[in-house]
């Protein structure tokens, strides 16, 4: 099973904010702080939301600089009317569609694998012609404080950003949008060992089942989900491992047990796997009934029968369990 762990991180105390505040502003501490007050409430201490609230108070006129008293000077009573909580994605949204366009277009494709995309996935869209100068992007995205670079992941510097990034797809256009950044992937590294990445480029293309897959193509991509669900059979990751081969079913033509009749008996079968370790089961025992009697031979039907009889005896037991408790 993948575990994941969230980690909460408090923001900046008042005095840290300060101290940050007074050097963003030039003056000393205690003359910034009740505007280094204001700001923390507003922001609870993010340095990130924070500068981007300076940004906007300066944008706004409230934080300007006085050429007569030669320091910066504000407003204290606007600015402590004025709401980042609502103003926030605006904000971000405006700065990000003032960027060039192919800075925007990097964000929306890595706004699409989350808060983060692997170094792996940058590395195939940068070796395709419509991507190949994705990581100059990204370069560009980096200097304007949208994204940072931690290893071999590039990653959104908040969740907000990524949202604003993410928004930046009309929402009619969001799941042809994941579908193309998946096919793309795909055709550039197909016959390769993924990785981890395989999780990322099959997710990008389930957004397009079943209504944008193309005929031809549903075979090449109920075999990916097959690969994904026993990738996370591999790791124990049950559920998961359910829903990828769960997906691959309506891509099926209604003759497979003819046309794609090998692959039909590892799907089925290993579906019958995930869905009773998942604890569903007549589904198990529905995929196992698929497989009895489509099967060609015994030899074929072997793994069924044995999945079968492992599942009927453990009913068995939990029955005589519960009898027992009773």
């Amino acid at each position: 099973r993948r575990w994941i762990w969230e980690e909460h991180l408090c923001g900046l105390n008042q005095n840290d904010l300060n101290m940050m505040i007074s050097e963003s502003v030039c003056v000393f501490p205690r003359l910034c702080k009740t505007l280094s007050d204001i700001i923390s409430e507003k922001t609870e201490g993010s340095p990130y939301f924070a500068l981007e609230f300076l940004r906007s108070l300066v944008d706004s006129r409230l934080l300007k600089y006085s050429l007569r008293e030669r320091r910066w000077i504000w407003d204290e009573n606007n600015i402590r009317s004025e709401n980042i909580t609502d103003n926030v994605l605006y904000l971000l949204s405006a700065k990000m569609t003032s960027l060039p366009e192919n800075t925007q277009l990097a964000l929306k494709v890595v706004s699409c694998f989350g808060i983060k995309v692997d170094e792996s996935i940058v590395g195939y869209l940068s070796s395709t012609p419509q991507y190949s100068d994705f990581r100059d992007w990204l370069d560009q995205a980096i200097n304007e404080g949208c994204i940072q670079k931690h290893e071999n992941k590039y990653k959104f510097v908040h969740d907000k950003v990524r949202e604003a990034a993410y928004n930046l797809i009309a929402d009619g256009n969001k799941s042809q949008f994941h579908y193309d950044i998946g096919i793309l992937l795909y055709s550039t590294s197909k016959g390769q060992d993924l990785g981890g990445a395989l999780f990322q480029l099959v997710d990008q293309i389930n957004h397009g089942i079943p209504s944008l897959i193309q005929p031809r193509m549903q075979i090449d991509i109920a075999e990916l989900n097959f690969s994904a669900g026993r990738k996370a059979m591999d790791l124990s990751d049950f559920e998961t491992a359910y829903s990828y081969l769960n997906n691959a079913f309506p891509l099926l033509p209604e003759n497979h047990w003819s046309s794609h009749y090998d692959f039909s008996l590892r799907l089925f079968l290993l579906r019958a796997k995930s869905t009773y370790l998942c604890g569903n089961i007549e589904e198990a025992y529905d995929s196992l009934k698929e497989i009895i009697e489509n099967g060609r031979c015994i030899e074929d039907t072997l793994d069924a029968y044995y999945l079968h009889v492992t599942v009927s005896t453990f009913c068995v037991q939990r029955a005589a369990k519960r009898l027992f408790v009773i």
